[in-house]
């Protein structure tokens, strides 16, 4: 049994006997649909092979080692840690190594007017059932079961049951998470993640379960403009969208994201990303 699928079997316990109500996000899933995953609209589910799973590679491309990146739908920071020492744990008996991040709801609504803002934030509203997609001032709300109300990958032949967001939202996620769009390193994979959807010819129902990022994204766009900052006079403004700008172009220097990486680096440029990147919505990390 390989590393990829013995963690997989190890998630889908945390879930189905320890109780956690979470979904695995970001490049893992991604490359379960790229691999060849299929989605099956009626059942909710991304059927996989086991060669789907095994090929996953788990180091990129500069060498580094890939995240398991979990959205936990809890902000209970109690709960988020506990959970991270499992997924943890989770990772090493399968000997997988990779680096674990737990992001749960936010408890709190940010701060509209701080002087940098690079990413948007979810909070749960529990007594009407809705989320949040937020930042800068900018405000989306959904029903909870827009996020909540999961798919799941299930690999042939092993009874291996992993919970993802539907396709849609999982897209939409990536659409949202820095405030500029998708990041320069995964714009590739996102338009090949865009054709998979495409061919898989869902329903208007689920598609548009993706709207609400949509909109956030477009709102974002016309907001963090330059020219819509000197327009409302206000410099907070101003540097919230020269920062929006500056990331966007800084960010697509590889080298200056494992300098951002790196604790000791001195560099302005690095930092700033760095400053940037420490704002993602990964609330504990195993690193």
């Amino acid at each position: 049994m390989s590393s990829i699928d013995r963690l997989a079997k190890n998630l889908m316990y945390l879930r189905e006997d320890a109780g956690y109500d979470f979904a695995v996000v970001g490049g893992i899933p991604t490359d379960i649909i790229l691999n060849g995953g299929e989605m099956v609209e009626g059942q909710k589910i991304i059927r996989a092979t086991k060669d789907d799973i095994n090929s996953i590679n788990l180091v990129r491309p500069n060498g580094t080692q890939r995240d398991l990146d979990i959205k936990l739908f809890t902000d209970d920071a109690e709960d988020i840690k506990e959970f991270l020492n499992l997924c943890r744990d989770a990772s090493a008996d399968a000997g997988s190594h990779l680096i674990t991040s737990v992001s749960g709801y936010e408890t709190k609504k940010l701060d509209s007017d701080p002087w940098f803002i690079f990413t948007s934030k979810l909070f749960r509203n529990y007594a009407d059932s809705t989320i949040v997609l937020a930042a800068g001032g900018v405000e989306v709300s959904m029903p909870a079961g827009v996020i909540e109300d999961l798919w799941t990958v299930e690999v042939d032949g092993s009874g291996v049951r992993v919970p993802v967001l539907s396709p849609a939202v999982h897209r939409g996620f990536y659409r949202t998470r820095f405030l500029h769009g998708d990041k320069s390193k995964d714009r590739t994979k996102l338009s090949e993640l865009d054709l998979a959807i495409a061919r898989a010819n869902l329903s208007a129902e689920t598609t548009k379960l993706g709207s609400p990022f949509v909109r956030f994204s477009e709102m974002i766009k016309q907001e963090m403009t330059l020219m819509e900052a000197l327009k409302s006079r206000r410099i907070r403004r101003v540097t919230q969208a020269l920062g929006v700008g500056a990331f966007a172009v800084l960010e697509r220097n590889e080298g200056l994201i494992r300098a951002a990486q790196d604790e000791d680096s001195k560099g302005v440029a690095a930092k700033f990303i760095g400053r940037a990147l420490a704002q993602e919505q990964k609330t504990y990390s195993s690193q």
